[in-house]
């Protein structure tokens, strides 16, 4: 991968290490292809999803001094794709090739600290204001978030101090939501576009481990489980922030995609696998 933590304010090095990461990625191709028996191969592009937390502005402003750098990667990653497309054909099964994203983007105008929302409305607390960790949550605390948005409550048994009880984790949900749903901006427009309850979205013997309530922002509100943030809405780290509904999904199988419904992102292994006819 790039090194995030140097490309990060460096564009001519982001842009260097991003040509060098798709080149390895190139070279593996190869050689994986011609080496290895295999009936299903799966390569991950991760340079766009760099570029687009680190340099989204260059995107989005055509006068930008690296938008002409933004747009020729990808050049570089459709005859990226192209090549292995090629490479497809060659095998005889073109309709095979499936092209897809696991989120979308968009560009960032504010974090939003949750954990500092859940502080300020008295859902949580920490033995030692000067350094709060997750370890040091008080026993009082109701709720606690990890990145990106993901709200756990502080069930007894569950966790060390935790000291919720089941009979009140539905009136806990009920008002976290509504405190979520209630957050706005300095202009006092609404941040948070929808609450999700963990019960359902997660399915299967490990539901439980999953957290009790997903928030979804609105685009530009990148949201945070950072600890200690003295303002809820912060200046942003990252010019572009992920989105999850506008993810794609690139298939010539039109036998195995239902186009009269909205595909979801559980659908896809489903359809991959029967084009390998593998599963019912």
């Amino acid at each position: 991968d790039v090194d995030t933590a140097k490309c990060r304010d460096n564009p001519e090095m982001l842009f260097s290490e991003l040509d060098m990461l798709l080149s390895c990625r190139g070279r593996i191709v190869n050689e994986l292809w011609d080496k290895e028996p295999w009936n299903l191969m799966e390569v991950v592009v991760t340079g766009t999803d760099r570029l687009h937390h680190f340099m989204w502005d260059a995107w989005e402003d055509e006068s930008h001094p690296h938008h002409k750098d933004f747009l020729g990667y990808y050049t570089k990653v459709d005859n990226f794709i192209g090549h292995a497309y090629d490479k497809f054909v060659e095998e005889g099964s073109p309709e095979n090739f499936f092209l897809l994203s696991d989120h979308g983007f968009c560009g960032t105008k504010k974090e939003v600290h949750v954990n500092t929302a859940l502080e300020q409305n008295g859902f949580l607390s920490f033995e030692s204001s000067d350094k709060p960790e997750l370890d040091s949550i008080t026993e009082s605390s109701k709720a606690f978030a990890l990145d990106p948005a993901r709200i756990y409550i502080h069930r007894r048994g569950k966790y060390p101090k935790g000291r919720v009880d089941e009979g009140d984790v539905p009136q806990i949900k009920r008002d976290l939501t509504a405190m979520f749903e209630a957050v706005t901006n300095d202009e006092g427009e609404k941040i948070v576009r929808r609450v999700f309850d963990g019960d359902d979205v997660y399915t299967g013997p490990h539901s439980s481990k999953g957290p009790d309530l997903l928030l979804i922002p609105k685009n530009g509100y990148d949201m945070k489980g950072k600890l200690g943030a003295p303002s809820l809405i912060g200046d942003r780290r990252l010019q572009g922030m992920h989105t999850w509904d506008n993810a794609f999904f690139l298939s010539m199988r039109n036998d195995l995609v239902d186009t009269a419904n909205d595909l979801e992102i559980v659908d896809v292994p489903w359809i991959i696998l029967r084009s390998l006819d593998v599963g019912a």
